[in-house]
């Protein structure tokens, strides 16, 4: 049996003037998720939360390509919120995991 899911970048913020290629893979996932950034400015972080906005991970992202850990987190939706300086919302991502 086959389950229909839809994929998109649930948040665009462009107030910040930044063109920030950037896009995440598998997905939906299973265990490990890329995070892809075209380029890499000393504050980017990330921040995984829940469906339910609870924060379940976070860190700085260092490289144009940064490696998720999710196999230990349960079946569902999730969001991968890429920020910049002081903490402005670059682009937010929804997630599957499956399995």
């Amino acid at each position: 049996m086959q389950q229909a899911y839809e994929v998109s970048v649930a948040t665009h913020v462009s107030a910040t003037n930044l063109n920030i290629d950037a896009s995440v893979y598998p997905n939906p996932t299973t265990d490990f998720l890329i995070l892809n950034v075209s380029e890499i400015e000393e504050n980017y972080t990330y921040q995984v939360t829940d469906i339910n906005g609870k924060q379940l991970n976070t860190g700085p992202i260092n490289n144009t390509q940064t490696n998720l850990d999710f196999s230990s987190y349960v079946i569902g939706t999730y969001f991968i919120k890429l920020a910049g300086q002081a903490n402005s919302n670059i682009k937010t991502f929804q997630v599957i995991k499956n399995k």
